[in-house]
């Protein structure tokens, strides 16, 4: 007969902690699309403080064009975390250093993304007119002026 009071065998610390990190990261992304979607969803208009109000500020065509270039050039699958990610956490044995390397490499892809949004953003910037320029900047401000109300 066998004793069923035997205590669950407990996760070890090195799992605990990824899980944890794991979360963490899925909590971050989900509050930015959160926060993304509530701003640009506001019916008075783009209200994002920080690097978002550079690209909020753009005209409406502006936008729509550099999502449009942004998409023909970044790798979006190599954005998304869940394949890798269930394939390390599923490996056996469990590889904490695989598992490491795919967050790894999810910030990395994250990082490359942004720098070419940024390029993109400044390419468009130089190409304006300096009234164009000087009627993006009055909308940056009115974006941060909004912000701190």
């Amino acid at each position: 007969m066998t004793d069923k009071t035997q205590p669950k065998p407990r996760l070890s610390l090195t799992l605990r902690v990824v899980f944890a990190l794991s979360l963490g990261l899925n909590l971050l992304v989900a509050g930015l699309i959160a926060g993304a979607w509530w701003r640009v969803g506001s019916h008075d208009g783009p209200r994002a403080g920080g690097p978002a109000a550079l690209y909020l500020a753009l005209p409406r065509e502006e936008r729509r064009a550099l999502r449009a270039e942004l998409r023909g050039t970044i790798d979006r699958d190599s954005l998304h975390l869940r394949a890798p990610l269930m394939a390390a956490l599923r490996a056996d044995p469990f590889d904490p250093g695989a598992l490491a390397a795919t967050l790894a490499a999810q910030s990395d892809a994250l990082a490359q993304a942004q720098t070419r949004m940024r390029a993109l953003w400044l390419d468009r910037i130089a190409a304006m007119s300096p009234a164009g320029r000087a009627a993006y900047a009055d909308r940056l401000q009115a974006v941060w002026e909004r912000q701190r109300r």
